[in-house]
């Protein structure tokens, strides 16, 4: 009931979107299969939902001309930042904007540090059933989705319910590199510096992800605050 509540309150930030539906495209509805897609990011990578089966996926529809998927932009930076790099979780904006290039400016811009993806013509936004936006939906390992209309900060509730929240976030585990990473060209989280890897680097473990430090004091404020430097 609350979720409903608060979907209603957050009914009044959201942009009317002009799309035409598909003929017999019905909204996507909670606990039903999500549907397919395959689109380019801004770089020109191709994902698909398909493969990405087995991790939860937040799926977030916006546009650069609507303000308040500009106003979002922050909780989905944040979002990236505190568990982007977890195995289990994948953020997937995707752009509704007339040209990719416009897209492009609105990433620079606005700092954007998750995957954007194109969606020209808007079709996959007519295939979820989109009519406003921002639109969020969250989509489970097994599939299913659950559609949170523009209330990205319930979407992300569920999100860390679904992948364990308590455990995206563990304290980072600092630890000597091993043989196999010796040689590696790396940057160091906390400094920016770039360096190779040598038998006397301290690295560390989080969020599923290898980090590697270029001086003494560095491992320290990394493990302190994580979230800070991780990428």
């Amino acid at each position: 009931m609350y979720r409903f509540i608060g979907l209603f309150m957050a009914a009044a930030l959201c942009v009317s979107l002009a799309v035409a539906s598909p003929k017999g495209a019905k909204p996507v509805q909670d606990g039903s299969m999500a549907c397919e897609f395959s689109l380019n990011d801004l770089s020109g990578k191709n994902f698909t939902l398909k493969d990405l089966r087995g991790k939860v996926v937040l799926l977030s529809f916006g546009a650069s001309w609507c303000p308040y998927c500009v106003n979002e932009v922050p909780t989905l930076n944040k979002i990236e930042s505190e568990i982007g790099g977890n195995a289990n979780f994948k953020l997937l904006a995707v752009n509704l904007d007339s040209d990719i290039e416009k897209a492009k400016k609105f990433a620079d811009k606005k700092q954007i540090k998750y995957t954007m993806l194109y969606d020209n013509g808007s079709s996959v936004a007519q295939q979820y059933g989109v009519s406003g936006i921002p639109a969020n939906f969250v989509v489970g390992a097994d599939g299913t989705a659950i559609a949170y209309g523009p209330d990205i900060e319930a979407a992300y509730d569920a999100v860390k319910k679904l992948v364990g929240g308590a455990n995206m976030q563990a304290k980072a585990i600092l630890r000597d590199v091993t043989s196999t990473e010796i040689g590696k060209d790396v940057v160091c989280p906390v400094m920016g510096t770039k360096f190779k890897v040598t038998k006397d680097t301290k690295a560390a473990d989080y969020n599923g992800k290898s980090y590697y430090f270029c001086c003494g004091g560095c491992p320290e404020q990394f493990e302190k605050n994580p979230n800070k430097y991780a990428k």
